[in-house]
């Protein structure tokens, strides 16, 4: 008898908790598109998505629709550099990427020599995350530093995110059910 309680025991443990380990990531996505001035896209541009804190690049090279992808990257702050015969070097720099984030970017070549480099430098906010149905948000550390909470029920934080409410309780810090 103890036997087959072990055994439904873990497959309760692999059926309802296991999926939930898969919720969060913590790599993030950087997906884009390179076109020339004019908007035709440009096949062929090399892509160097390079990690500001380890220095680790990861390269590739876009596709006939212009576009790339370089996926499963570690949460941090990357420079881009984007180059393509017949026109100027792109560089941006101060990209960051959240866990589980998933960014879109448009970079355009301008039509020069490769011996001129063109720098951008991009807040977090101008790479813009598209293609999602997902809702997501990020609390930082200052924010949770500076929240007060009332008790120590977890759940107090996520009353910071756009759209979360606590109905079950009416919002009271206590549990739902007590009984």
């Amino acid at each position: 008898m103890s036997q087959s309680k072990w055994i439904l025991a873990l497959v309760s443990l692999v059926v309802f908790v296991l999926p939930l380990a898969f919720g969060q990531s913590q790599f993030g996505s950087l997906n884009g598109t390179v076109v020339d001035a004019s908007g035709a896209v440009s096949a062929g541009a090399n892509v160097v998505v390079k990690n500001v804190a380890s220095g680790e690049s990861r390269k590739t090279v876009t596709n006939r629709e212009g576009f790339f992808s370089v996926p499963t990257l570690p949460a941090g702050t990357y420079q881009v550099t984007v180059d393509m015969k017949g026109f100027q070097k792109w560089v941006g720099s101060g990209i960051i990427l959240n866990g589980s984030d998933s960014k879109t970017m448009t970079v355009e070549l301008k039509v020069g020599s490769a011996s001129e480099t063109v720098e951008i430098n991009a807040l977090s906010q101008e790479v813009a995350t598209i293609d999602s149905g997902e809702k997501t948000a990020l609390i930082s550390s200052k924010e949770l530093q500076d929240l007060s909470l009332v008790g120590r029920n977890a759940t107090e934080y996520l009353k910071l995110l756009p759209g979360a409410t606590l109905t079950a309780n009416s919002a009271i810090n206590k549990p739902a059910y007590d009984g």
